[in-house]
């Protein structure tokens, strides 16, 4: 598909097609009919799709992606910008920035559909934009994308999840509390009962004027995202583990807390539920705390998660599938620690045997410990520290990673190995 042509879902309606149906059976449409109507229209009218169209092609160079770059650029510098332009217009044309509760908004009708057709064609651009960068040929390899900037294919996957995050979660919710503003009004205009649809009306106002205020706030947020550097991306991709770490936390505290009620959802055979918890998974639940916090050292160590600046850098050639990589071990890490958490809170007041739930704990934990090496590898690989933050005789970036990571990793070692040491113990046991 060439990139020229390129529109993605129904966005492909032509421009006849926004104005044409002008009347009904029954004669004539409003203003306020149009108005309505073309927000429907919109509303969940711009299609994402998942599937590439073109195979990847592992010999493409930086003037290969000519095309795509420009697209990129303006994104950030003319589609992005004027989508905030014309949200505020819409707002101006709707009065829904007015200060005056009454009689409440005046919206300008035929200015609303001249800005919601501007609005459109900006979608359209947009969304097929994001397609086009992470979906359509020319498409990079993810193993030999490393010398194509902003071109490499895990930022313009990123992209594209950021610009449909946009259009499905803000945009289209927009669209509805615009829809709404223009149905009050209209509604105000012959209502018996004017204090009610009132109250109504500005409420419509107040919601849409915030969702607006969301939308613009997330488009700056996605052209400070299109413009971020390689690091600054994959630690936004490590928020996700992050939380989940504190939530893993959360759950293996309350594990070891004598007051802490079981959930009854969770238990699945109410026949087997015991009036205390299980002191072995007390037990364990205690030994895994440890791994838990190291895991959050480790990923506040990689992340702004200290709100400190990182003392690295990734290096400049790294490909994609690297980066991935170092993406799918953090939330590798947060899953497997959170798959043990929750067998524990299924279990630690049931009769269930032991044996199972501590041999799959200690798989996990083998797992997870694995994971971790790899990591580790990974990370003095790619990992650029700043040059006057080089340790004192050390001029390697990879033993410069180890050294740093020394202390961390023997805190590390520790832990497992109890952690694993206790699961056998109770395994011989029972």
């Amino acid at each position: 598909m060439s990139d020229s042509n390129s529109e993605t879902g129904n966005s492909s309606t032509s421009d006849d097609e926004w104005g044409a149906s002008q009347t009904s059976e029954t004669g004539p449409k409003s203003k306020t009919d149009l108005v309505v109507e073309a927000l429907e229209y919109m509303d969940r009218k711009y299609m994402f799709s998942s599937e590439r169209e073109a195979d990847a092609d592992k010999h493409l160079t930086i003037d290969d992606m000519g095309e795509k770059l420009k697209r990129l650029d303006e994104l950030e510098t003319s589609l992005l910008p004027s989508m905030k332009e014309l949200i505020d217009q819409l707002l101006d044309a709707l009065d829904i920035k007015g200060s005056s509760d009454y009689p409440g908004p005046q919206p300008d009708l035929d200015l609303t559909l001249e800005i919601l057709s501007k609005l459109d064609k900006n979608l359209k651009r947009t969304v097929s934009s994001g397609v086009f960068l992470a979906l359509e040929s020319p498409l990079p390899d993810e193993d030999h994308d490393h010398h194509l900037k902003k071109a490499k294919i895990f930022r313009c996957t990123h992209l594209l999840s950021e610009i449909e995050c946009l259009v499905v979660d803000e945009i289209y919710d927009l669209l509805v509390c615009c829809m709404s503003v223009v149905q009050w009004c209209e509604s105000l205009s012959d209502c018996s009962d004017e204090a009610l649809l009132q109250s109504e009306v500005l409420l419509s106002r107040r919601e849409a004027l915030m969702s607006a205020t969301q939308c613009q706030h997330e488009i700056d947020r996605l052209i400070k995202f299109s413009q971020k550097s390689d690091l600054a991306i994959l630690q936004v991709t490590w928020l996700p583990p992050a939380d989940l770490l504190d939530k893993v936390l959360v759950n293996f505290t309350n594990l070891t807390n004598p007051r802490f009620e079981r959930n009854a959802w969770i238990v699945e055979d109410q026949s087997q539920e015991r009036e205390a918890p299980r002191e072995e998974i007390v037990q364990v639940a205690k030994s895994t705390i440890p791994i838990i916090k190291l895991a959050r050292i480790l990923l506040g160590k990689l992340s702004q998660l200290s709100r400190k600046e990182v003392p690295f850098t990734l290096h400049s050639a790294i490909d994609s599938k690297s980066v991935d990589q170092l993406t799918s071990a953090q939330h590798s890490i947060a899953v497997q620690l959170d798959r043990i958490g929750f067998t524990f809170l299924k279990n630690h007041r049931t009769n269930q045997a032991l044996e199972p739930i501590f041999d799959q704990a200690h798989a996990v934990v083998k797992k997870i410990s694995w994971i971790v090496e790899s990591h580790l590898v990974d990370i003095a690989f790619h990992l650029v520290p700043l040059p006057h933050l080089l340790l004192n005789g050390v001029n390697s970036p990879t033993r410069h990673f180890r050294a740093q990571f020394y202390p961390w990793k023997q805190l590390w070692d520790v832990a497992v190995s109890r952690l694993l040491d206790l699961l056998c113990s109770f395994e011989t046991e029972h």
